[in-house]
């Protein structure tokens, strides 16, 4: 069944809420809950900015969420603060950039307690820091974020990263699991729900705090944040062996969002361009889907190929866009919502280049598309 457009808004509208509550809780200082897509680790952290730690985050860290403490931090800080990845044994966490473990040296007892962990994790995030403020081995465990986010890996970890970079914060901040009262880590399934009346609030501590999942995070970045890693490429025409040559053409060079797109070009015909005379074409080389405009009357083109059919249409549901507990991670999006995005991405840069005087919600509404049911996913990720 074809979702309707209201559900895709609803859809989005409520991961962007949950995003924006999340980045501005931790950007006051708040400790709120990241959780991961529930197919993966199906695990929820606590987190909180470095910069904010304190003795009571630290404690409530320790003490309330009972997991490991760690500090997700870039590639970049790290390579500025001189701390080296640990060595890693054969059959270990090969996925995991734990560095060497480290203290500060200054202004802290044995290094353990609450206030000496909250005053090293700070000093992570001092600008002013550098490799002589820190020892090791410590007390604190920092956690390499890999470069590119989301993108390069759906974990806590990055997660993290995509929370400083939207919070405007320098790229380090605490991590700890949460436990249940069984000691087993609980579940961000259990974070939804209205408390029962016996239940024990001090078991419960979390309920107040801000929510964000892994998939919000990814696709809030894809959708609704100018942080698109992906460029058009100007390609030479004159040699083109085409039926009708265009004044220009690129091609998409997709970079870290190479396993969300499709492969697309984009070839011009007219200076002026209008949205209902650009004409979209799928093709899989065997067979081709069109919007029906003309080669001839088109004074843009764009052009998605694909390896296989492409008449699936959009999934309803955030969590059903990719599934990024599977072995392929984000190479297994939805093949509707690659379609989608790709279009997105497309028409975004044919509105730049053509100087639309419009919105770009009025562009996407004059196009005539090969499959209309993406135009409700197009729309609502316009809204956003």
């Amino acid at each position: 069944m074809r979702p309707s457009a209201n559900t895709h808004s609803r859809e989005l509208g409520a991961m962007r809420n949950r995003v924006m509550r999340a980045v501005e809780a931790f950007a006051r200082g708040e400790a709120i809950l990241v959780g991961d897509d529930g197919r993966r680790e199906n695990e929820a952290d606590l987190v909180f900015h470095a910069s904010h730690a304190t003795a009571q985050l630290v404690n409530v860290a320790i003490r309330k969420a009972c997991g490991l403490l760690c500090v997700s931090v870039s590639n970049e800080l790290a390579d500025r603060l001189g701390i080296p990845t640990a060595p890693k044994w054969p059959g270990g966490m090969s996925h995991t950039g734990f560095t060497l473990s480290i203290d500060a040296r200054n202004n802290i007892t044995s290094g353990i307690s609450a206030s000496d962990r909250a005053h090293t994790i700070a000093l992570l995030a001092d600008g002013h820091a550098t490799h002589h403020d820190f020892l090791s081995p410590g007390h604190v465990f920092p956690v390499r974020a890999q470069d590119g986010g989301l993108l390069a890996r759906t974990g806590h970890t990055e997660a993290v990263m995509e929370l400083c970079t939207l919070a405007a914060l320098p790229g380090a901040a605490v991590m700890c699991e949460i436990l249940d009262s069984n000691g087993e880590a609980l579940r961000p399934s259990s974070l939804s729900g209205e408390p029962a009346q016996s239940e024990d609030p001090d078991l419960h501590w979390w309920r107040s705090l801000a929510y964000v999942s892994t998939v919000d995070l990814l696709w809030y970045r894809l959708l609704c944040t100018p942080r698109c890693s992906s460029k058009w490429k100007e390609m030479t025409v004159d040699s083109m062996e085409v039926s009708r040559v265009p004044l220009k053409a690129w091609r998409l060079a997709p970079h870290l969002e190479a396993d969300v797109l499709l492969p697309c070009s984009i070839a011009t015909y007219s200076k002026a361009i209008q949205p209902e005379h650009t004409r979209i074409r799928i093709t899989n080389g065997f067979r081709e889907w069109t919007n029906g405009v003309t080669l001839e009357n088109a004074q843009a083109e764009v052009c998605l190929f694909v390896q296989s059919e492409c008449t699936t249409p959009n999934p309803s549901h955030l969590s059903d866009f990719c599934d990024l507990s599977a072995k392929e991670g984000l190479r297994g999006t939805h093949q509707g919502v690659r379609r989608v995005l790709s279009q997105l991405r497309a028409f975004d840069f044919l509105a730049k280049e053509t100087e639309w005087e419009g919105s770009q919600s009025e562009w996407n509404a004059q196009l005539q598309l090969p499959f209309e049911s993406d135009r409700d996913l197009l729309m609502a990720a316009r809204e956003l």
